[in-house]
């Protein structure tokens, strides 16, 4: 149960003294992972000692609005029996002033948390050998050495021959073929019906994943060799420890829709044992990857290979168990892009959106149009630079999945970038969630990132702010990631001043304004304005005398960018610190 508070602003400031509106709506979210529906239970604000008053009724509906900016919304859910929930925020702020803070100190939890590739592999005794592929380094050894899988191992028939596997788009079974096995660790399958094109792009787009030709064009770094390397080096192994097999399947096939996708129960079927000889087909290493995709992007054979190390990346991630939707699908954004030195995905994909504010304004989670892929990938292609969170740590961060007690936004995201800056600890202490200011790590990191993202449209670097914090990696920052264009725009010649200019935001949701070429120019924050959206104010150096210059503003406070005519960004995030709260 997640309790959300969507704020929703209006009269955001400026650059004048202005009045600060905000209206908040308190709304209940369910997440039922793996469960019956019966089993979701909304959140009861009343005392815990009170349990939610139990009708007759099979049904609750919840349903608010938020005025005529907001739609309304309704989210019905069906109950069986009594439950008891309650808020705990008075729990936690009589706990802070009684003094009472977790237990601390816990060495053994450092490996698991920092450092889950190591973790895995010393509670399943896998030793790497050299010359084993990343993506499957201990497999030899936890077949010869252990009793794992206890005499089973996944065999293959030769290229040619055919299995039947579960066609997850329709659920029905159906024979594939065995295409082609590329670099000896991919196995592609074709489903029926596929033309021989369709078959000739498979594995091309395998081949390209895989950098069978040994493409310089391909390394991701100096370390890789491939993709594929660069997935296993920087998540970790392929789940071969769930499934006692050596090799990535990707099914192609009909599915009836444009996708491609990963089933964590197809691996995970026998969990917390591994594979066996009754185990089925799908209990493998496998994601399904759609005719429909690869027809829908004819041609763009490594626009299909990317997609393949998107779903390798779910592959991973999933053998170590699950994460917060967000972070999951992110993660994977993350790779497809930066990590194997591609491109970020463009935001038009998964669809079209009408208005570049609004997108920009939206909830950092749900995001608007369902752009939260993109979002959450630059936000850990920002964080990964060396000077903000760096490689190893982002890694770590998107890798904490356990199995159990599933997490979820800054109870993940606030732990992790409270080390920027900083090495890995020796021992565990838990972070207190910090629910009554804005100075929690992730309201720090999300301005920053913005302010990262708006410095791209600083044409010339030497007009750029210096510190890491203020910029995209290196190979984005002559290349904006946003349509710069499309912020609101005050030209020095054409008004002295902006007074009241507004916009509304969601949580994490940001509003940005260019203020183009003033000079001695003041930026001020009304002594009344809402203290739970975080302002900073860019000044792009003027080319002479004044350097870039990066000034956080609080209610009250005020700024004064003096020398000749200089681009000047306001941008303020939504940082409510009960944006988000875990019950």
């Amino acid at each position: 149960e997640i309790r959300t508070r969507v704020s929703i602003f209006q009269g955001l400031p400026v650059g004048m003294p202005q009045h600060h509106m905000a209206r908040r709506l308190s709304v209940a979210l369910y997440l039922c992972l793996a469960t019956p529906l019966a089993r979701c239970k909304p959140l009861n604000v009343d005392s815990c000692d009170a349990p939610s008053e139990v009708k007759n009724e099979t049904s609750i509906t919840y349903d608010w609005h938020g005025g005529p900016t907001v739609e309304k919304l309704r989210h019905v859910i069906h109950r069986e029996a009594e439950h008891r929930t309650c808020d705990l925020r008075p729990l936690f702020r009589e706990q802070k002033a009684r003094g009472i803070r977790p237990k601390v100190g816990n060495p053994d939890l450092v490996a698991p948390v920092w450092d889950r590739v190591a973790s895995r592999n010393t509670q399943y005794e896998l030793v790497a050998k050299n010359g084993e592929h990343p993506c499957f380094a201990g497999y030899e050894s936890m077949i010869r050495d252990t009793d794992r899988c206890r005499g089973f191992e996944r065999s293959y028939p030769d290229v040619g021959g055919e299995a039947v596997f579960l066609n997850r788009a329709f659920g029905i079974p159906q024979p594939f073929k065995l295409e082609a096995v590329v670099s000896d660790f991919i196995n592609v399958w074709v489903g029926p019906g596929s033309t021989e094109l369709q078959r000739f792009q498979a594995v091309e787009a395998m081949q390209v994943y895989a950098n069978v030709n040994n493409s310089a064009l391909l390394r991701p770094d100096t370390e890789s060799n491939s993709w594929a390397e660069r997935t296993c080096s920087v998540f970790g192994q392929m789940p071969f420890m769930w499934t006692c097999s050596k090799r990535i399947n990707v099914l192609f096939m009909h599915c009836g829709f444009v996708n491609a996708f990963v089933s964590f129960g197809d691996f995970l079927a026998n969990f917390p044992l591994p594979a066996n000889n009754q185990s089925g087909r799908n209990h493998d290493n496998i994601f399904y990857m759609c005719w429909e995709l690869v027809d829908y992007f004819a041609g763009n054979i490594p626009f299909v290979a990317t997609v393949a190390a998107h779903e390798s990346a779910h592959l991973v991630q999933g053998g170590f168990g699950f994460s917060f939707t967000a972070i999951t699908e992110g993660a994977a954004t993350w790779l497809e892009g930066a990590l194997i030195s591609q491109a970020p995905r463009p935001l038009y994909w998964l669809g079209p959106f009408e208005d570049w504010n609004a997108l920009n304004a939206a909830h950092i989670y749900a995001s608007l149009f369902g752009k939260f892929y993109q979002f959450h990938g630059l936000f850990l292609t920002y964080l990964m630079q060396e000077g903000v969170l760096g490689l190893g740590h982002t890694a770590a961060l998107q890798l904490y999945r356990p199995f159990v007690d599933v997490p979820f936004g800054r109870g993940t995201y606030d732990y992790y970038l409270s080390f920027m800056g900083k090495d890995a600890p020796e021992e565990f202490s838990p972070i207190e969630l910090d629910v009554e200011s804005t100075d929690f790590p992730m309201a720090e990191a999300m301005l920053n990132w913005r302010v990262a993202i708006v410095a791209a449209c600083i044409v010339e670097d030497c007009r750029r702010p210096k510190d890491p914090r203020y910029l995209l990696p290196r190979h984005l920052r002559d290349r904006p990631y946003w349509d710069c264009s499309t912020y609101p725009t005050y030209w020095s010649h054409g008004q002295a001043s902006v007074h009241r200019a507004a916009m509304e935001m969601q949580y994490g949701g940001a509003a940005v304004y260019r203020l183009a070429m003033p000079q001695h120019t003041t930026v001020s924050i009304a002594d009344d304005a809402d203290p739970k959206v975080r302002t900073k104010v860019l000044a792009a150096g003027d080319g002479k005398l004044h350097a870039a210059e990066v000034v956080e503003l609080r209610p009250g406070e005020s700024v004064t960018f003096k020398g000749s005519a200089r681009e000047i960004f306001v941008v303020q995030v939504n940082v409510d610190p009960e944006g988000e709260m875990l019950s």
